[in-house]
């Protein structure tokens, strides 16, 4: 097992979302156990994103309101160098791709199926509220 780091949204429902994804390509992450992207997204390559260090994460989700770093397992890490491209958010919701140019922040792999562990840091309020 290998130890990284998955940012997510807690809803008004206390469920934990896909930070920047909704549907279609949205995921709902269950402490404890398993998850995987949708086929489709999996069968191109895709998988749920996580940061190799805290400290990368935390810098990523800090800006955002209402979200978390949690500290996860995963089985599989696909390092930032042979990632798939970038895909737009817009798209991704409709159950597309559109490929946009920019690049992964630093630390970002992908990982085929992660297990969320324990909360590591929450931001319940947006900077400056």
């Amino acid at each position: 097992m290998k130890t990284v780091y998955k940012i997510v949204l807690r809803d008004p429902g206390g469920r934990l979302l896909s930070p920047f994804i909704s549907g279609k390509a949205a995921i709902e992450y269950i402490p404890g156990e398993w998850i995987g992207t949708p086929e489709w997204l999996a069968s191109r390559g895709y998988y749920p994103l996580a940061y190799k260090s805290f400290e990368a994460a935390f810098g990523q989700a800090a800006p955002f309101a209402h979200l978390q770093v949690w500290e996860a397992e995963a089985l599989l890490i696909i390092e930032r160098d042979n990632l798939p491209p970038p895909l737009c958010l817009k798209s991704l919701k409709a159950g597309s791709f559109k490929q946009i140019f920019v690049t992964w922040p630093i630390d970002t792999v992908m990982v085929p199926k992660i297990r969320l562990i324990r909360p590591c840091a929450a931001f319940p309020n947006h900077p400056g509220e």
